[in-house]
């Protein structure tokens, strides 16, 4: 899982990463938990990654819905547990990228009766550092500057 707020090079990471397996592993797809990328048409104000990108490494979780269409948390959940079954029967890994902390949660955590039960890697700063100290990408390490970050962006 990649995750943080809006511009941090999510997207960028998460197309190497993808490359990356794709070159030296079994390859990988990207399960996209952006709250606005579900929406069709909404392409430049959502920073939504590009069609040549998209169509090199298989994407989910963008253009579901219309933007006058409903699309709650759990919406994505199901969309995402689909999304991670389809992937995993194909042999490839899941990379789950985004900022939208409430998708994030549901991707990874069920929501009977509409209640978060919580992961703590998603809420608490060591979370973060623990990633920021794992991920590599063909043997360097990536530098991502979580100071004064929050584990929750505070427009999600």
């Amino acid at each position: 899982m990649l995750a943080g707020s809006t511009a941090t090079g999510k997207t960028g990471l998460s197309l190497a990463l993808a490359d990356h397996l794709s070159r030296h592993g079994p390859g990988a797809e990207i399960v996209s938990a952006d709250s606005r990328q579900v929406y069709r048409g909404m392409d430049i104000g959502t920073a939504k990654v590009a069609a040549a990108d998209r169509a090199r490494i298989p994407h989910h979780g963008l253009d579901l819905v219309d933007p006058d269409e409903a699309f709650s948390a759990a919406d994505f959940r199901a969309h995402a547990h689909a999304a991670l079954e389809v992937i995993a029967a194909r042999g490839r890994v899941a990379i789950l990228v985004g900022g939208t902390g409430l998708y994030l949660r549901a991707a990874l955590a069920e929501l009977p009766d509409g209640r978060y039960e919580g992961t703590d890697a998603l809420e608490t700063a060591d979370g973060l550092l623990e990633l920021h100290a794992a991920v590599t990408i063909a043997g360097s390490k990536v530098a991502i500057d979580f100071a004064g970050t929050s584990p929750q962006h505070s427009g999600n």
